[in-house]
């Protein structure tokens, strides 16, 4: 069941930012701590975004949004995540939940937790080059929560649902 068919999130004022994707900010998008997208494209021009469901796996809210080509690591055309757009722009779908931690949470100074020791010896290029490698964790598990105050770097392993359940299987 598509749970996110068609939803528009309520945006009320709140603090917008330009959306951030890959450390780069994405021209043309804003985005509040909760999630609200808000499009200003000509066409658009401040236009809530419809939250829509990624995939029929990943049961996440997601909004697609053009980027332009030359902040894109890779542009893969064959990728089903690939949609070419006008100007040098590659249409993509992204989690909400993951705009809002690249936007809202700054990855230099949130340090997932097992990194803490390590964390203020390493510069912020090295910093940059590891957020790659981690998840987008919601702390109540609410996958419909991408407030950022719901919202940590972690893992994979710490991201782990299997792992999730059985700490708090253990802290009961």
């Amino acid at each position: 069941m598509n749970k996110m068919k068609g939803l528009y999130p309520e945006y009320n004022g709140e603090e917008l930012r330009e959306v951030v994707y890959g450390h780069t900010p994405v021209p043309d998008y804003k985005i509040t701590e909760g999630g609200v997208v808000i499009s200003y494209k000509v066409s658009k021009a401040g236009k809530v975004m419809k939250w829509t469901q990624r995939s029929g796996a990943a049961d996440y809210p997601s909004v697609s949004i053009a980027i332009p080509s030359e902040i894109l690591d890779v542009v893969d055309k064959d990728s089903w995540n690939y949609i070419h757009a006008p100007d040098n722009m590659v249409k993509r779908r992204i989690n909400v939940h993951q705009l809002v931690a690249d936007t809202w949470l700054d990855f230099e100074n949130n340090c997932p937790e097992h990194l803490t020791p390590w964390w203020d010896d390493c510069d912020v290029e090295f910093k940059r080059e590891l957020r790659q490698y981690f998840h987008v964790d919601h702390i109540d598990s609410d996958r419909w929560n991408p407030n950022v105050s719901n919202l940590k770097f972690v893992s994979a392993r710490a991201n782990n649902t299997h792992n999730k359940k059985t700490v708090i299987k253990n802290n009961s």
